[in-house]
Order: C-alpha cells, then sequence, then structure tokens
C-alpha cells in the first residue's frame, strides 16, 4: 500500500523480555490442562507463573475479535489482545449470525473501504464496540458479505503502517498482523498527546519480535526468508540471543514462528 510506514516498535513502552524470559519450562494450564509456555491459546489465560507481572489495560471501547473457524489458535496474535486486556475482549468464532442483537449504531468495523474513516475522526462518547476480523483477507471479504450486521456497521481503516510481523506473507508489508491492527486501532484514538496508554497491547508481540531479532543478530551467517521486507533484521541494533536455536549447519533457512504446541519453536524449511 501506497504511503504505508515503518513505526518504531522499539518506543513501544513495554519491557517484556525480564518477565518472559524467566518463563523457561512448559507448564499445564490450570483450566483445561493443556502444556504450554506463555499463556493457554485455548483458554486465553496467562501461566500462573506471570500472574501480577503482565500489564493489563482498560479500553475505552469493547472489542469484539471475530475470529474465522479456520484460523489456527496456536498462530494468532489477536489472543495476546484478550490475556492483556481480559474485561474488554471477546473471541467470537465465526458464524453468519454471530453478531446477532448487536447495535450496530454504536458499533464499528475495522475494515478498509472508501467509506472508512481514520478512528481519530470518531467520537468514542458514541462508540461501544468495535470488531476486528481475525482471518485471511479473502476469509474477511466473505464474513463482511455474509454476515448483514457486519455489512451495516461504519467501518474504519488505520493509517498505513508497515508491519513488523516476523511470518512472511504474500502480501505487502503495509498488512499488518491482527494485534498490530488492533494497537493501532486504540492508539490512532488519541490523535495528540498519545503518551503509551495502549502499547500493553503489544506485549507479547515486541517479546516475539524481539526473540527472532536476537536469533539472527547470533547467527548473522543465517538468512531470513527472501519474501520478507529489505533489511527486517536489525543486525545492528538487535541484542544477540546468548544460545540461538538457529543451529542447523546450512546458511539458508527459512523460519517460522508458531504460538502453538511447538511453542516457538523453529520450523525449518529448505529454501525452494
Amino acid at each position: 500500500m501506497q504511503g504505508a510506514v515503518p513505526y518504531d516498535i522499539d518506543a513501544l513502552k513495554v519491557w517484556p523480555r525480564p518477565v518472559l524470559d524467566a518463563c523457561s519450562e512448559r507448564i499445564s494450564c490450570t483450566s483445561c490442562g493443556k502444556s504450554v509456555k506463555f499463556f493457554c491459546y485455548h483458554c486465553c489465560k496467562p501461566v500462573q507463573k506471570l500472574n501480577g507481572k503482565i500489564p493489563s489495560v482498560r479500553l475505552p471501547f469493547r472489542l469484539n475479535v471475530i475470529k474465522h473457524l479456520k484460523e489456527v489458535n496456536g498462530k494468532s496474535t489477536a489472543i495476546h489482545a484478550k490475556i492483556i486486556a481480559p474485561e474488554d475482549v471477546e473471541i467470537i468464532p465465526y458464524t453468519v449470525d454471530c453478531m446477532n442483537g448487536i447495535d450496530t449504531d454504536r458499533t464499528v468495523l475495522l475494515f478498509p473501504g472508501p467509506d472508512a474513516i481514520n478512528p481519530s475522526e470518531l467520537d468514542i462518547r458514541h462508540i461501544d464496540n468495535a470488531v476486528v476480523i481475525d482471518g485471511t483477507w479473502s476469509q474477511a471479504r466473505t464474513m463482511v458479505r455474509d454476515c448483514p450486521e457486519l455489512g451495516r456497521m461504519r467501518k474504519i481503516a488505520i493509517s498505513p503502517r508497515k508491519t513488523r510481523f516476523w511470518r512472511y506473507q504474500n502480501l505487502d508489508d503495509s498488512y499488518l498482523a491482527t494485534i498490530e491492527a488492533i494497537y493501532f486501532l486504540y492508539r490512532d484514538t488519541v490523535p495528540d498527546g498519545y503518551c503509551g496508554e495502549y502499547d500493553a497491547l503489544m506485549f507479547f508481540y515486541k517479546y516475539f519480535y524481539d526473540l527472532i531479532q536476537g536469533e539472527y543478530a547470533a547467527l548473522p551467517q543465517k538468512r531470513f526468508h527472501s519474501k520478507h521486507q529489505q533489511g527486517y533484521i536489525h543486525y545492528d541494533n538487535a541484542v544477540p540471543a546468548a544460545n540461538p536455536r538457529l543451529s542447523r549447519p546450512d546458511t539458508a533457512a527459512k523460519v517460522n514462528y508458531d504460538f502453538d504446541e511447538l511453542d516457538l519453536d523453529i520450523v525449518f524449511k529448505d529454501p525452494e
């Protein structure tokens, strides 16, 4: 997208490394029993070890994340919002009637289009809910088309930014990860004098971003995926990992971090 600009992820007022680096072992979720490390992506709860140690935030209006049924829980960054703002975020599986009963006059949908306005133009006193779709762009278009309530909602679109997402995609780098879009939705409601009120939403995302930067900074001979934006790894600024897991002898590997049961283990594929 023309006009997309990079944002300074290092300017976020969150410092997750000291907290999350202490979670070195997987433990069982107290609700469902699944083995997890930082949070349970089914129950949307942090592990007990993190209780009272991760930031939380209250949002000026509620957030409904409509999740496509094919979107894998373990790879969804939308879960971060539910963990950081549990009182204000709801993750709802998509059906054509999933928005029945919602007041569409007091709800906005984050979705681009010629009639979409910037969040800075909203009078948040008249907004009760925002809706964000968690799925591919093709899935999102179908969901908006087929769900009558989604089609009637006022649309908003954030100012274009370049993603910091590490999972390469067949779209240009103005297509943000879901948690990035959620963060900027709320950040852009504060057009002047933003002081980090919603930076906590990026707590886990910032950690994973720094983790990947550090892995590659420790082993600069490793090549990141060629489809990623040029200069994605900031070798000059990243803190090299002490014990990098990129230990394969070949110097050309593709990397993909997952949030599921692989729990940030690295999945390699040989270059095509």
